[in-house]
């Protein structure tokens, strides 16, 4: 499963909005986590990192049906706008600050990216119409 950036930004775009985070029939339980990194489950640190997109989760594993769901919600939702990349570069590193989460780590294990290509997103945010499945 390859997922386009844009997937990804969308996905990040509803989780950042309050609003619509709350009315999303989509959300995650709080008190509990369902994602295992590779380490758990007995795997080379790493070895669980696909290509741009490509998910860390098991096929088996019944939260990549959920998450398949979610962005197939997502992207027809926010398919026909632009979103505001600034405000969404803003917030992502404000909630990694806050979580004491590195752009490495973030990089790695939730984008599928180089911590360098991360940091120009983040610290330079392209408009929407400018974007390519890379950044």
């Amino acid at each position: 499963n390859n997922i386009p950036l844009t997937a990804t930004m969308c996905a990040v775009n509803n989780f950042l909005r309050n609003e619509d985070s709350l009315k999303s029939p989509y959300r995650f339980d709080e008190h509990r986590s369902p994602f295992k990194f590779a380490e758990d489950l007995g795997m080379a640190p790493g070895s669980m990192v696909g290509r741009l997109g490509e998910s860390l989760i098991p096929k088996g594993d019944p939260m990549e049906a959920k998450l398949q769901e979610m962005l197939r919600y997502n992207m027809d939702k926010y398919a026909s706008q632009n979103l505001d990349t600034l405000h969404i570069a803003r917030k992502v590193r404000e909630l990694l600050s806050i979580h004491n989460i590195g752009q490495r780590l973030f990089a790695k294990y939730v984008l599928g990216l180089s911590q360098g290509t991360v940091s120009e997103l983040l610290s330079k945010p392209k408009p929407w119409d400018k974007l390519t499945e890379k950044g």
